[in-house]
């Protein structure tokens, strides 16, 4: 792929950017101990596209558990924030293809079902704090990442239009969604969405394995 032709590139942080599967896990560990229940084993795929409030309603409703949306999330929070400050870490030549993105004048930003105040300190923890012109949340737009939506208000705080960027993701749904929206895609390979990979192969404009790939072949 081309990617000198474009102006910016958006990536999903989970599972894009950087490795947090088992963070997540090991915050759904705590969590499940805590109250007393059982998730399934798609209960993760099920979340994956939401944002903390999503999840967090998705969850109550789904245990009928006696908290409130609110009282979730900050229990998740207390859990997450110490994680993204001191344990999250980026996938393998990520940082340094971003570097070399933003070296030949390519804009990049970030598209997260996440939350800021949790992406900066693990952008702080990699090096990366400086590497990013934008970021976009769903929390921000009126539908997830089965949609456009996200990746149009990323677009937009970089001030291009979506023929213009490339969209690096990790799960099926969001590609779905970034090829909706007319963005050219990359799927990232990631151990949670490893059981998809001839899907996205079949869905995104490119597959890759790891960042690596591209820096060996000086795309």
């Amino acid at each position: 792929m081309d990617f000198w032709r474009f102006k910016g590139v958006i990536f999903d942080f989970d599972g894009t950017l950087a490795d947090t599967l088992s963070m997540w896990s090991n915050i759904d560990d705590m969590f499940a101990k805590k109250h007393n229940i059982t998730f399934s084993e798609d209960y993760p795929d099920q979340i994956a596209a939401m944002n903390f409030n999503q999840a967090a309603k998705f969850t109550k409703e789904l245990f009928d558990l006696p908290m409130t949306v609110d009282e979730i999330i900050a229990e998740w929070y207390g859990y997450a924030i110490y994680e993204h400050t001191h344990n999250i870490y980026f996938k393998k030549g990520a940082v340094d293809f971003v570097r070399m993105l933003r070296k030949n004048g390519i804009k990049t930003a970030i598209a997260s079902a996440s939350e800021t105040d949790l992406i900066l300190p693990a952008l702080k923890n990699n090096g990366a704090e400086n590497l990013f012109d934008a970021f976009a949340m769903t929390k921000e737009v009126k539908r997830g990442k089965g949609f456009p939506d996200v990746y149009d208000l990323a677009c937009k705080r970089l001030g291009l239009e979506p023929c213009e960027c490339v969209v690096f993701e990790d799960i099926v749904e969001a590609v779905k969604g970034a090829k909706m929206g007319g963005y050219v895609t990359v799927a990232v390979y990631d151990e949670r969405s490893g059981k998809d990979k001839e899907k996205l192969t079949e869905l995104a404009d490119l597959y890759i394995d790891s960042y690596e790939d591209l820096l060996t072949e000086g795309i």
